[in-house]
């Protein structure tokens, strides 16, 4: 996938809120529903989104067949699996599109993938499913979040809007028309059925709109069907699961323009529902118990589905329900949120069986980066893990090593040839990570702790651990022999305290008392068995980073505060910025902040403490406001955000007076330079090869192509802007090995 595909959120200007407002309704079963206005925002052009691997929750399944061999195409946080499933009971990954929005959507057409990821709709070929080719994409201008094809057209929700894409030719889609609908609300889901395209979403109305001249949709028929997630139709019935009401919906559509509902099926929790000849799938739950069923529902009398069977599914409560189902052939296969990709024999629907299970990477929570490998703390159903990706190339991120553990990981802290560990069961764990494929756990000590350990700061031969139990304090644990670590010292503390970090003789801990409110407290460690509280300072409770003599504590409630501690037993606070965020990392003079609920990551110049000013920012793909377990890091010249359901990603921050329009190396195929008058660009060819070269406007319409042969080795080209009117474009160069894009913008 070439860079042109990777850099989206710097090519949009509208960040979609309300998918992420539903889904915060979604996993809390919210029956209240309130229709969020979209915000409109941009990027700085000074950050950009450089790679990662945004791989996490399972979420959609889409199913194909290419050279008789069967496929699955999952979405798994922000990208999509292929698996070869020809052995139902050993799924096998091939290969992976990797993206950086929101949970994308998919549909398999004659050898090409349609993914409608929230800004665009992208179109891969996979007729060679082990090696994905980006071929073209067409931009909305609200959230695309599905898309139907048949025949040359592709239908795409936008928002509000149907939008028909004709996809003839799928290197150049373009739009032969839309229909607007008399709703506000965005659409969410839709399906197809002869001349006829049912939408859905949070609204709670479904329309029916005729397409039977692409050129001039119109609805024909609306429909009060309650807020959705997906629908499904299968031979001449349309299938409809309400989340809010544990209910799905039968309608006969024999007459497409013409819904008629004929039955439903009252049970359950579940976004979608699969269906195979007689039978559907769909997940329930026991309320008493909290468990989640895959069931199974004989409807051959759609006026009256009767239970067949069922299967307990792992995991409690709404989280660990299914998120996509699809049936064919003997089989249903389940994007469970939590617990990943699964396949049910259901040949005998009296008798279903799980037959084979992918975990996904899941959710991840805490984040270290040192050198080539950033260590992540995911979950992934009843599954934790300590998982080791190689960064060293941010665009083709690997997930190299994997550590069970038992609960849940808090935070990691990286030393040398070990990984030391806190758990949410009170322990410190030490892992052996000299062999980053194979990390080994050599120690282990557990804390008196009901609430499980916190933050960890590890400093020569001695580990801090800190506690949300303000009845542990602060513990000092000898870890000279790694496989025998010990406790040396105690720091009586009645605070509940979070995120711990050292410098020289001094700890400094946030954290939050009913007596003294939020603090940040400075440790005395010069003697590691006799640690003591020797100043404080009111500021907030949260994450928290040392560099150049201050502390900045990022408060989820509040501000980002600055405290001074170039004197540790005077320390004071100097600054703030009104921002408040899940998570705070700083070097030099520049602080990178995380949060979740506004789906961006800021950076802030601190040079002045006492006049902190924001320098760049980005959108980052993020769920909006249940999801607050953000993490941030910075190393290596970038910016690494632990995204919780979405993966690990990858950004990169250019400096305070450096912006995408200057001379910017995008990748060393393709150096930009931008002045007044022309911008001139040099690209390296490893062999001889084609260019094309495209000037793209915001709305996706080619204003100038010019196409031609070049010889191995650097070429030089130049466009000038006279004849180009002000606004914001795109220049596309592409070879036969790599496709790169940068954007620029024309002033006059």
């Amino acid at each position: 996938m070439g860079l042109f595909d990777r850099i989206s959120r710097n090519q949009k200007k509208a960040i979609k809120q309300p998918h992420s407002l539903w889904f915060l309704c979604f996993v809390t079963s919210l029956s209240l529903c309130i229709i969020p206005n979209l915000l409109y925002a941009r990027d700085s052009l000074n950050v950009r989104w450089a790679g990662g691997w945004p791989v996490g929750c399972a979420d959609n399944v889409e199913l194909g067949v290419i050279n008789n061999h069967k496929y699955c195409f999952l979405t798994s946080g922000a990208s999509i699996i292929i698996m070869n499933i020809d052995n139902a009971q050993n799924p096998c990954e091939i290969a992976r599109i990797n993206g950086q929005n929101d949970r994308p959507k998919s549909f398999f057409s004659n050898n090409y993938l349609y993914v409608a990821s929230e800004e665009r709709l992208m179109i891969y070929d996979v007729s060679n499913p082990q090696s994905p080719q980006f071929t073209g994409d067409y931009w909305g201008t609200y959230a695309v979040w599905g898309v139907w094809v048949k025949n040359r057209y592709a239908y795409v929700i936008d928002g509000p809007i149907l939008r028909i894409v004709d996809v003839a030719n799928p290197t150049a889609p373009y739009q032969v028309n839309s229909c607007s609908t008399a709703t506000t609300s965005y659409f969410n889901c839709l399906a197809g059925k002869d001349d006829y395209i049912y939408c859905t979403g949070f609204g709670g109305t479904m329309y029916v709109i005729n397409v039977q001249n692409p050129e001039q949709p119109f609805v024909c028929y609306e429909l009060i069907v309650g807020q959705c997630f997906s629908i499904t139709i299968y031979g001449n019935y349309l299938y409809i699961p309400n989340y809010f009401n544990d209910l799905t919906d039968i309608y006969d559509i024999s007459l497409s323009w013409l819904p008629t509902h004929v039955g439903h099926i009252l049970e359950g929790v579940g976004a979608s529902v699969a269906v195979n000849g007689n039978y559907l799938y769909r997940t329930f739950a026991n309320p008493a118990l909290y468990r989640i069923y895959l069931g199974v529902y004989d409807i051959s009398n759609p006026a009256s589905p009767v239970r067949t069977d069922s299967v307990l599914l792992p995991g409690y409560g709404y989280y660990y329900s299914s998120a996509g189902i699809a049936g064919k052939g003997g089989y249903v296969y389940m994007a469970q949120v939590l617990g990943g990709f699964r396949i049910f024999d259901v040949y005998d629907p009296q008798d279903v069986y799980e037959i084979s299970h992918y975990q996904t990477s899941g959710c991840n929570g805490s984040l270290f980066v040192k050198g080539n490998y950033a260590y992540l703390g995911e979950y992934s159903g009843i599954q934790k893990f300590l998982s080791i990706v190689d960064v060293s190339d941010p665009q083709n991120c690997a997930e190299i090593g994997r550590l069970a553990f038992n609960t849940d990981i808090r935070h990691i802290w990286v030393q040398g040839n070990y990984a030391y560990v806190t758990d949410d069961s009170g322990a410190m764990h030490i892992v052996d990570v000299s062999a980053p494929a194979n990390p080994i756990r050599v120690g282990y000590y557990l804390f008196p702790s009901y609430w499980g350990a916190r933050g960890i700061f590890v400093k020569d031969t001695f580990a801090y651990v800190s506690f949300f139990d303000p009845q542990v304090g602060i513990r000092v644990i000898n870890v000279s022999d790694p496989t025998n670590p010990y406790e040396i010292g105690f720091c009586d503390s009645t605070e509940s305290s979070y995120k711990i970090i050292g410098c020289d003789n001094y700890l400094y801990v946030s954290g939050y008392s009913y007596y003294h409110g939020a603090q940040l407290w400075i440790i005395n460690i010069n003697d590691p068995h006799m640690p003591f509280i020797c100043s404080y300072e009111g500021a907030c409770d949260g994450n928290l980073w040392l560099s150049n003599d201050r502390v900045y504590i990022a408060s989820w409630n509040d501000s980002l505060y600055i405290v001074d501690v170039s004197n540790p037993a005077d320390p004071h606070l100097i600054g703030y910025y009104p921002y408040n965020a899940d998570d705070v990392f700083s070097e030099d003079n520049l602080v990178y902040l995380s949060r979740s609920g506004y789906q961006l990551a800021r950076v802030i110049d601190c040079s002045d403490p006492y006049n902190p000013t924001e320098t760049g920012h980005y959108f980052c793909p993020t769920m909006e406001g249940v999801y607050w377990a953000l993490r941030l890091f910075y190393a290596n010249g970038y910016i690494y955000v632990s995204q919780w359901h979405l993966g690990l990603h990858i950004y990169k921050y250019y400096g305070v007076s450096v912006e995408e329009t200057q001379s910017i190396s995008v990748i060393p195929n393709l150096a930009v330079k931008n002045t007044k008058a022309f911008f001139e660009f040099t690209y390296c060819l490893s062999k001889d090869s084609p260019v094309e070269i495209s000037v793209i406007d915001v709305a996706g319409r080619v204003v100038s192509k010019r196409q031609f042969n070049r010889s191995k080795g650097s070429h030089s080209e130049r466009i000038h802007k006279e004849s180009l009117a002000s606004g914001v474009y795109f220049l596309q160069v592409e070879s036969l090995d790599w496709k790169s894009a940068f954007k620029f913008v024309v002033i006059k």
